[in-house]
C-alpha cells in the first residue's frame, strides 16, 4: 500500500518500474539486485563490508600449502612454503568473474611476509596469482588483497 502525506509518499510495500527523485531520499536498507550506477560522488559514513562466497586457491607448486579468507573484493591468502620457492606460489580463482581483468592490491599481513619480493603473479577475469621472487626461506606467509574493476 503506497500513501502520500503532505508530498511525502509513505509505503509498507510497492513495486516501481522506475523511481526518480529530486532531493534528498532517506532508505533504512536497500538491496539492488541489478545494476547501480552512481553519477556523483559516493560518500559512505560506515564501514565498507564486502558480501560474498570465499574464492578458492591453490599452488601448483609442490610442498606449497594455501588457503584464504574472504570473498572476492577482499581478504587475505596464507601461503607456507619450502625454502627457496619461487613463481606464482598460490592462485585465487573468483567465484563470480569480472567483466575485465581487475585490479589487485597485495599488502604484507605479518614481517615475515614483509620480507618477501613478491607481486602480483597474474591477472584475469576469474582469477589472480600471488607470486614470489628470490628465494625466501621456509615459513607460513600472508598477504591481505583487494580487488576492483
Amino acid at each position: 500500500a503506497v500513501g502520500i502525506s503532505g508530498g511525502a509518499i509513505q509505503a509498507q510495500t510497492g513495486n516501481f518500474g522506475d523511481l526518480n527523485v529530486s532531493g534528498e531520499a532517506t532508505i533504512a536498507s536497500l538491496t539492488v539486485t541489478g545494476t547501480a550506477n552512481f553519477n556523483g560522488d559516493i560518500v559512505v559514513n560506515g564501514h565498507i563490508v564486502s558480501g560474498g562466497s570465499t574464492p578458492t586457491v591453490a599452488s601448483a607448486i609442490g610442498g606449497v600449502t594455501t588457503s584464504i579468507e574472504g570473498t572476492d573484493t577482499a581478504g587475505t591468502i596464507t601461503v607456507t612454503l619450502p625454502a627457496g620457492t619461487s613463481g606464482e606460489v598460490a592462485k585465487a580463482t573468483f567465484v563470480n568473474v569480472f567483466g575485465a581483468a581487475p585490479r589487485v592490491t597485495l599488502t604484507p599481513d605479518n614481517a615475515a611476509s614483509a620480507a618477501l619480493q613478491y607481486y602480483t603473479s597474474s591477472r584475469a577475469t576469474d582469477s589472480f596469482g600471488l607470486g614470489v621472487s628470490g628465494a625466501p626461506p621456509a615459513g607460513t606467509y600472508r598477504f591481505t588483497y583487494q580487488v576492483i574493476q
